[in-house]
């Protein structure tokens, strides 16, 4: 479950809509957060795509090869972001020693 505390602890499932849920307070000012996903949606153009079309190869279908040979396409860049506390429960540790063996 994306909800469980416990679940999830080496990424942020919402980290690319924090600017929706967070908005009003980035724009204040009041709190400075980052995404930590970033999804993108593109075409790709490639001659060899467009030759398999006119050769028969392949047949577009609209949805991921369109008409004039391009592909739709999404990218999502994805930055760990580590829950500690919940990382260290499953190393058998505590966090104040997990801090110390990642940062010194």
């Amino acid at each position: 479950s994306w909800f469980g505390v416990e679940k999830i602890v080496s990424l942020d499932p919402w980290g690319h809509i924090q600017q929706d849920i967070f908005g009003d307070r980035i724009v204040s000012g009041s709190l400075d957060i980052r995404p930590t996903i970033a999804v993108t949606k593109s075409h790709l153009d490639l001659p060899e795509i467009i030759d398999a079309i006119k050769d028969g190869t392949l047949k577009p279908d609209g949805m991921i090869l369109n008409q004039d040979g391009s592909l739709s396409t999404t990218k999502a860049a994805i930055e760990p972001v580590w829950n500690l506390p919940e990382v260290a429960k499953r190393f058998g540790t505590s966090e104040t020693q997990l801090r110390r063996v990642l940062y010194e």
